[in-house]
């Protein structure tokens, strides 16, 4: 459909109250990456919600060959949006029965290698949607973080929590080495747990001591290399923090696991 043919009612809850779920992934070759991961998340956002949706793992990846063949068959970025129906004012709805599924694509970019610089966002990480993050409709918190960047192309803005850990980027989960060791934060400071994440995770824990915990933000201040990750952009290297130089594309840290993960894409080690 074109953009100008979809309608959304103003009664529907995704609208109202911003009840509704997303991912965001791309493909290779044609194949989406970590699909099944993807619909885990999206699946357990759903069930704590109480939303009933009949999309399958199969429906969404003929979907998206679908909209990579009207580009050509070229490689798309793509945001899958389950949103709550049209319940109308007010929030007596002990569950959703009736949900609508969007599906969007546009031109993929990527530049592997390119640096950001990262900064601390002084809006503090707003706690968990209900027990645990979901990636849900509610982003207000990352645009209110957003809007202290200049451009999340050439930048990324890291988020404390109100305790004062470190949670994660603006869209993105975040890393760190010193001394040959891996750190990155846990589920505990309230981050959403990436895609990309648990691939990084996954493939530097053979090689490498990884430590997940609660780090405080001055932590960040003696670190050499720093990197994050989302299923679009995969690892995107940092070379300052708060304008303290780092490593950068140049890390070997970061470029072996750069190494390592796309070994897993073009591997089709994902679906193992």
């Amino acid at each position: 459909m074109k953009e100008s043919d979809v309608s959304i009612s103003p009664m529907s809850h995704g609208f109202l109250y911003g009840v509704g779920f997303f991912e965001t992934f791309r493909t290779y070759n044609g194949e989406v990456f970590q699909l099944d991961a993807h619909f885990e998340r999206l699946t357990r956002a759903l069930t704590d919600l109480n939303m009933a949706c009949s999309l399958t793992p199969e429906q969404l990846r003929i979907a998206c060959r679908q909209l990579n063949e009207l580009d050509e068959n070229k490689d798309g970025y793509f945001r899958l949006n389950v949103y709550a129906g049209e319940e109308g004012l007010g929030l007596a709805v002990p569950q959703y029965d009736h949900v609508h599924v969007l599906l969007l694509r546009k031109e993929l970019h990527v530049s592997r290698g390119t640096e950001k610089l990262a900064y601390r966002i002084e809006v503090p990480r707003n706690s968990e949607e209900t027990t645990y993050r979901h990636k849900s409709f509610n982003f207000l918190n990352n645009v209110k973080a957003r809007q202290q960047l200049n451009s999340l192309a050439t930048e990324e803005g890291i988020l404390i929590n109100r305790e004062g850990y470190v949670v994660e980027g603006v869209t993105s989960n975040v890393f760190w080495s010193k001394d040959h060791v891996i750190y990155t934060p846990s589920v505990a400071t309230g981050l959403l747990e990436g895609t990309a994440r648990s691939t990084v995770l996954k493939i530097a824990s053979p090689h490498y001591e990884v430590c997940i915990g609660e780090f405080k933000e001055e932590d960040l201040h003696s670190i050499e290399e720093m990197w994050i990750t989302n299923a679009v952009q995969e690892l995107v290297p940092i070379k300052s923090y708060e304008n303290k130089r780092l490593l950068g594309n140049k890390g070997p840290i970061y470029q072996h696991l750069h190494a390592l993960y796309q070994q897993v894409v073009y591997k089709g080690e994902n679906e193992k």
